[in-house]
């Protein structure tokens, strides 16, 4: 059994009444298409305790955070 959810407003209140067992997150635009919330979603889904595909939020955002990743990625030696 396969549910898609797609509408950022009542995303809380359908993981709340009736949690999945687990979720294929494809959400890469962010929550409400604000790519600086991208975390939120895997931040809302660990708070439900639902697990979830992907990077958790702490990942999301050093990632986002570019001079955070330049900064590990030189003192790693990767150009």
């Amino acid at each position: 059994q396969f549910t898609y959810f797609d509408d950022h407003k009542s995303l809380f209140k359908s993981l709340t009444k009736s949690p999945p067992a687990f979720v294929l997150n494809l959400c890469d635009e962010g929550f409400n298409n604000k790519a600086t919330q991208e975390l939120h979603i895997c931040a809302l889904l660990e708070m439900l305790n639902i697990p979830y595909t992907g990077a958790g939020p702490a990942c999301l955002a050093f990632s986002y955070d570019k001079a955070l990743t330049r900064a590990v990625a030189q003192s790693l030696e990767i150009p």
